[in-house]
């Protein structure tokens, strides 16, 4: 049976039932974008779970808490006291990103009601308005809500505190940096390079990858002292 027959005969089906015909094409419509909005979700689920894992940034610091939640704390003013706590999510019941404020609410909005309500109430951001149509990540939410809170916006959003990275014992220093390499590399390679801050990341990776690769090779180092110097007296008996 030829692809010409069939066509043909779907085509009069629909001609003599157009109501059944457009109903299925709506259907798997819906069932198309959704299934692209659960991928999306799943980036974003990814980003968090990297994101969540990674410690050294000077304007905000992130913990993971359980798979769909983040928990984000920015740099008002004071890099010690001054600080606004956030909450990002990707819940699978609701399909898309959400960020919700869960401190100084005051700054950032003027909404009436009780602390309850205002902190039930997700944040009006352009990042997350644009996920359905550009498929926000994770970095396009956290350099929204820096420069949103941070006095004055930072021209870089992830700027690193290197004088934080380098008093990190050596094993950890090590990993954390290696971290964040792939992190802001991951970054820079998908991000728009439109973007105000791409510029200024990538000038970051310079300091953060001579700071690996010392970490590396003081780590190599104690590595081959250690063979050298051999097991002790209690390890040979």
């Amino acid at each position: 049976m030829s692809s010409s027959y069939v066509s043909s005969c779907v085509i009069s089906k629909c001609n003599q039932q157009p109501n059944v015909c457009s109903g299925r094409y709506m259907v798997v419509a819906v069932e198309k974008r959704e299934k692209e909005q659960r991928r999306k979700l799943q980036y974003f689920l990814s980003d968090l779970a990297i994101l969540g894992s990674l410690q050294g940034f000077r304007y905000f610091q992130p913990w993971l808490r359980g798979r769909e939640e983040l928990l984000l704390t920015i740099v008002n003013e004071d890099l010690e006291i001054n600080c606004t706590l956030f909450l990002l999510a990707g819940y699978a019941k609701y399909g898309r990103p959400y960020a919700w404020i869960r401190s100084n609410h005051e700054r950032l909005v003027n909404i009436g009601g009780t602390d309850s309500m205002v902190r039930d109430t997700p944040m009006k951001l352009k990042s997350i308005t644009d996920w359905g149509s550009q498929g926000t990540r994770v970095w396009d939410v956290v350099s929204e809500l820096v420069c949103l809170c941070t006095i004055p916006p930072p021209a870089n959003p992830f700027a690193l505190d290197m004088r934080y990275l380098q008093t990190l014992p050596l094993s950890e220093r090590f990993l954390v940096s290696g971290a964040l390499i792939n992190f802001l590399e991951m970054l820079v390679v998908q991000c728009s390079q439109e973007e105000p801050f791409y510029s200024k990341v990538v000038e970051e990776m310079d300091p953060l990858r001579r700071l690996h690769v010392q970490a590396l090779w003081e780590v190599q180092h104690h590595r081959s002292e250690a063979v050298a110097v051999g097991p002790g007296p209690s390890e040979q008996q």
